[in-house]
């Protein structure tokens, strides 16, 4: 069984994975690809029709990743392919995500510059307890933000755009208007396929309150950022923290100039201890081809 690993991974996690199976690692593809039984790929890679085009042999790809949206699903089922992912990142992501809503509510990187800039300048922030939460997305992350949330005094809303639930949750079930509506603070954790897309958009940033803000650690591509590139000028809604962006790499993001924008270069998944349950998770997976 030839497996090939496509796209840059860090040595730990390559070593690992050589303990298992041996593997030819590429960071992108070129010849010897094609009669790979085996492709790992991350979300550097697109796995479209001409791909899987070239990779003639191809009987298992896997996403070393939770999302798949850089995977063509439908020119994967067409060719019989196996496809399977790798969701080890989830600890992680949900980390983050509280990460950018202390950032934001308590300006932790505004007041950390004016520290460093000799300034001793305190400003009021606002806290977690007693907020209501709007989690839109009920995956394994999306799950554990509620909970998560809990603990923190929140009381939490949520939608399903993507049916992702799993078994029992104790949350207040909801539609997506009714959710923007009441939440002071909306965190996005559903999958981007073709009816989450924009999903929040001019009309839906509307519907918040002005005092709310928007964390997105799932996908750049559900939000529109020129709308909300508008709404957070304007401050139709008071902030915003986001690990994802339309076009990553985002170099010259306009959203991250806003001073009421936290952002971070889609770092959700990347903690050492991630990378390794994933790591681990991947070996099982080969181990059983």
């Amino acid at each position: 069984m030839k497996v090939v690993l496509l796209g840059r991974y860090p040595d730990f996690v390559k070593r690992e994975i050589r303990r298992e199976a041996k593997i030819i690692h590429m960071e992108r593809p070129r010849r010897g690809i094609e009669n790979a039984d085996v492709v790992v790929i991350n979300a550097g890679i697109r796995a479209d029709g001409k791909f899987l085009d070239r990779v003639k042999s191809l009987k298992t790809l896997i996403t070393f990743t939770h999302g798949y949206d850089h995977v063509d699903l439908e020119a994967v089922r067409a060719r019989g392919i196996n496809f399977q992912t790798v969701p080890g990142s989830t600890p992680s992501v949900v980390e983050l995500t509280f990460g950018l809503m202390i950032s934001v509510l308590r300006k932790i990187p505004e007041q950390d510059r004016r520290m460093k800039r000799g300034e001793w300048k305190k400003e009021l922030g606002t806290e977690l307890f007693g907020k209501t939460l709007g989690v839109v997305g009920l995956g394994p992350i999306g799950t554990n933000v509620c909970r998560i949330a809990r603990s923190f005094g929140m009381n939490v809303v949520a939608c399903d755009p993507n049916r992702l639930m799993r078994g029992e949750l104790k949350v207040s079930m909801t539609s997506l208007e009714k959710l923007l509506e009441i939440s002071d603070i909306v965190s996005l954790h559903a999958h981007l396929d073709e009816g989450t897309e924009r999903m929040i958009g001019r009309k839906e940033l509307e519907m918040m309150k002005r005092s709310a803000i928007l964390i997105n650690t799932a996908r750049g591509g559900l939000v529109d950022s020129g709308a909300l590139y508008k709404a957070l000028k304007a401050k139709r809604i008071a902030g915003a923290g986001l690990d994802v962006f339309d076009r990553e790499p985002a170099r010259k993001e306009k959203l991250s100039s806003l001073k009421n924008v936290v952002s971070t270069p889609h770092a959700g998944a990347d903690t050492f201890e991630g990378e390794k349950r994933k790591a681990y998770i991947l070996k099982d997976m080969l181990k059983e081809l």
